[in-house]
């Protein structure tokens, strides 16, 4: 990134304000100017015009015994020495006004315009004239505001313009500088971490910016560091899991000759079991090391299954599982679908983790209850059993991977990756997992997984 001349945001502010006052300047100047040669050209009449108009019509006024010709633009009120008023030209809303001044009671201050009083025989005249300046023309003067007011309402308006002109100026100037922070920000929240930073000409974007090529470059360190020993840890996973194979060979064999040798009905059951769980073992195997090689989790192989042959499948594992503590299982089962979409595998390992769970924390003799039904849309299969349940911190934590905090279920076979399993393999059904503590006689922990009949 190589750096050019840069200024600080400080200077890019005060020259937009020493902008600002310049514009200003000349939104006020230009209508001024505007207001004095319309005024020195004759365009515009000055403000003093009717001012000078009205002394001349008084000194008139004075000299002569007839009432002479009153100005234009000047109205009047003409009252007895009683202030009754004998005729006028002076709108209605003047009058009162009038009056007051020729009494001494006004102060005539009012804007855009003055009174004066003539003292005539018996009588009082009262001029009423604008101060401020007009067209030469009478027909702009009725059809126009003032000149001064028509130079106020230029100078807002330029004001106005000028400044949505300098911020719009300034304001696209200061972006351009921002874009490459707002670049470099979308590659890195995209995972783009191969581009080169761009520089700002402020100041201060360009040392953000230099941080951002320092993180992109620490983080792009990281995550290969990280990708390497990845990628270790998935052939690790990969050869131990493959090495798992060779002891599961021996079990296959001495499982066949055992076969070969004269055994009892129940003998041969043991046996079934063992083969059983030895090709579920081999079945899981082949899934880690199909995991190890993808940057998937887990690969969903939905099927359509005749969910009876599922769940009679199920009561042999879970009865094999619970014998190992001589714990007694009980089955339930209401509305079954007899179709239903799901990997068998994943369902079938979610399920016995959560049995595998309530087997560790199961008293010997104990009971271990497993009901299938359906409920609103979902297949629900929940194990419930009799040992001493979840604690509150469970209940909130359970799900999470690596959670063996549970004092009460504590067992020393417990890793914490059971229930998040479960949890992982149901959502990745479109379900989820339920638990908490039966109130029924068995008063231990129950855990339900929901599967929902229709995959969308």
């Amino acid at each position: 990134m190589a750096l050019k001349k840069t200024v600080s945001l400080n200077f890019i502010f005060t020259e937009f304000f020493v902008f600002l006052i310049i514009l200003f300047i000349i939104a006020v100047f230009v209508p001024v100017f505007l207001l004095l040669t319309g005024v020195y050209s004759g365009f515009l009449l000055p403000a003093n015009a009717n001012e000078i108009a009205v002394r001349e019509f008084a000194e008139n006024f004075s000299a002569s015994d007839i009432f002479p010709s009153v100005p234009e633009n000047v109205t009047y009120v003409i009252t007895d020495k009683y202030f009754y008023v004998k005729d006028y030209t002076m709108k209605n809303n003047y009058l009162k006004k009038a009056i007051l001044y020729a009494k001494g009671f006004y102060n005539n201050n009012d804007y855009g315009y003055r009174f004066f009083l003539l003292t005539g025989d018996n009588e009082y005249i009262i001029l009423k004239y604008s101060t401020l300046s007009s067209y030469s023309s009478e027909k702009l003067n009725k059809i126009l505001p003032s000149p001064e007011i028509l130079c106020y309402i230029m100078i807002g308006l330029n004001i106005f313009l000028f400044s949505v002109f300098i911020t719009f100026l300034f304001a696209k100037k200061v972006k351009k500088q921002i874009l490459p922070l707002n670049d470099a920000a979308l590659k890195i929240s995209s995972k783009n971490l191969d581009f080169e930073v761009g520089i700002s000409k402020i100041k201060e974007l360009n040392d953000v910016l230099i941080s951002f090529q320092k993180m992109k470059t620490e983080l792009k360190h990281s995550i290969e560091k990280e990708w390497k020993s990845d990628q270790i840890r998935r052939e690790q996973i990969s050869a131990l899991a493959h090495d798992i194979k060779t002891p599961l060979t021996i079990i296959y064999g001495n499982s066949d000759l055992l076969n070969e040798t004269e055994l009892t009905a129940e003998q041969k059951l043991y046996i079934r079991n063992i083969l059983e769980s030895a090709e579920n073992t081999e079945k899981l195997i082949n899934s880690l090391i199909e995991f190890s090689k993808s940057d998937n989790e887990f690969s969903l192989k939905l099927s359509d299954n005749k969910t009876n042959d599922f769940i009679e499948s199920l009561k042999k594992k879970i009865v094999s599982l619970a014998s190992i503590k001589n714990i007694k299982t009980e089955f339930s089962e209401n509305n079954i679908p007899r179709i239903l979409s799901f990997d068998v595998l994943l369902l079938e390992r979610a399920i016995m983790n959560i049995v595998s769970n309530s087997v560790d924390f199961t008293d010997e003799n104990g009971i271990i209850l497993t009901e299938f039904f359906t409920e609103n849309n979902f297949f629900v299969i929940r194990i419930t059993d009799s040992g001493k349940g979840f604690s509150k911190e469970s209940l909130k934590r359970g799900c999470d991977y690596f959670f063996t905090g549970d004092k009460s279920r504590n067992s020393s076979k417990h890793y914490g990756l059971g229930l998040s399993t479960a949890k992982d393999i149901a959502e990745y059904h479109k379900g989820k997992i339920i638990t908490g503590n039966s109130e029924s006689e068995l008063k231990g922990a129950c855990v339900s997984l929901y599967i929902p009949l229709f995959m969308y």
